[in-house]
């Protein structure tokens, strides 16, 4: 049995989601998985290496107390792979003399891989990210441009959905024959490039539009300059799952036509038909205009919204189609299963043949 660490940052907000329990659930005759929030004596997240590399050289007390707890881990429990999920507190000087197959799961490119990736690359054996594509405009994939930046091993895995933000009780007659009462949905956090969208989709359908997010001081410092007023809250965790699972439609869009939010699959695996930006590349993911809708132009977004509010059966098709697809190929999971089989194909590669209590690596 290989022993993994599930190292991350949790903000309050998920906690209940993100857990011991949640993972000790995904633990079986393979895996045994071990929580750690790496977050906790820090209370704050690492925004930069910058920041980092400031904290390690200054011996921080609450940086150094986690690296000690992580150590004591990994020795008391004879660890043989930590993952590390999103923002990494990790220093690659630290990280270099821990005895565990290393794999960093990024989030946050390509945005923010010169401030929270590629300064790390060198001290991973292996990186994962959720993104398909580096930009809109930039046509190579994430994956190739992290080898490119010095990644030893780089493979795409999708966001998924974590247990708990989805009724595994929800079937297809349910998405067919159950009425919704939220015509559309936008959950995400404040990002300025998106706003103006957003805004224009509210213009457009009113009380019809549900947004919600935390989206806090930034938004207001922002738009209260613009002269421009909507009031955003965030959605509560215990509400997730019942609001998704009464919404029609759900609008994603991303950052930079990069492809790969948490949205992507939270919507359909909830039976939520989805319209999504990065036309050109749905096929990564799903199957366009039968699982899922794309658009280029949030004007184009606003004409098939109101297509698809005025033509149900067309629209229950397509979401009962995505929830199929997302429960096949989509759970968390089975994406962290496929991710540790990557991650002993790594270690074989580079020699580690067994596990720490002696079994053979398969």
């Amino acid at each position: 049995m290989l022993k993994i660490i599930y190292s991350v940052g949790l903000r309050n907000f998920n906690k209940e989601t993100y857990n011991d329990s949640s993972f000790k659930k995904m633990s079986n005759e393979e895996y045994e998985f071990i929580f750690f929030n790496h977050r906790e004596n820090l209370g704050t997240i690492i925004e930069n290496a910058n920041m980092l590399d400031y904290l390690y050289r200054n011996k921080d007390k609450n940086l150094l107390k986690t690296y000690d707890e992580l150590k004591k881990l990994i020795n008391s429990k004879k660890v043989d792979i930590l993952l590390v999920l999103g923002d990494n507190i990790y220093h690659p000087e630290f990280l270099k003399n821990l005895d565990v197959y290393k794999v960093l799961m990024s989030s946050d490119d390509p945005d923010s891989s010169y401030a929270r990736t590629v300064p790390y690359l060198w001290a991973f054996d292996h990186v994962t990210c959720v993104n398909v594509r580096y930009h809109k405009d930039i046509p190579v994939k994430m994956t190739d441009k992290l080898i490119e930046w010095g990644a030893k091993r780089a493979t795409w895995t999708p966001y998924g959905v974590i247990d708990g933000l989805y009724n595994p009780d929800l079937t297809e007659e349910d998405i067919f024959n159950k009425e919704r009462q939220i015509d559309i949905l936008y959950v995400g956090a404040f990002y300025r490039e998106k706003v103006n969208a957003l805004l224009q989709l509210k213009k457009a359908f009113g009380d019809k539009f549900r947004l919600y997010g935390h989206w806090g001081v930034k938004f207001w410092g922002y738009y209260l300059l613009k002269g421009k007023w909507v009031w955003v809250k965030p959605l509560p965790v215990g509400s997730f799952v019942s609001t998704y699972q009464n919404t029609k439609i759900g609008i994603n869009m991303h950052l930079s036509g990069e492809l790969g939010n948490g949205r992507l699959y939270q919507l359909p695996m909830n039976g939520v038909m989805q319209i999504c930006d990065c036309a050109d590349i749905l096929y990564e993911i799903f199957e366009p205009g039968k699982e899922i809708i794309g658009y280029d132009t949030i004007e184009e977004a606003i004409g098939l919204i109101k297509y698809y509010l005025e033509h149900g059966e067309e629209r229950k098709k397509i979401a009962a189609a995505g929830f199929k697809k997302a429960i096949r190929c989509y759970k968390y999971s089975n994406i962290l299963y496929n991710t540790l089989e990557n991650a002993k194909k790594g270690m074989i590669t580079d020699g580690i043949i067994y596990s720490k209590d002696g079994k053979p690596l398969k």
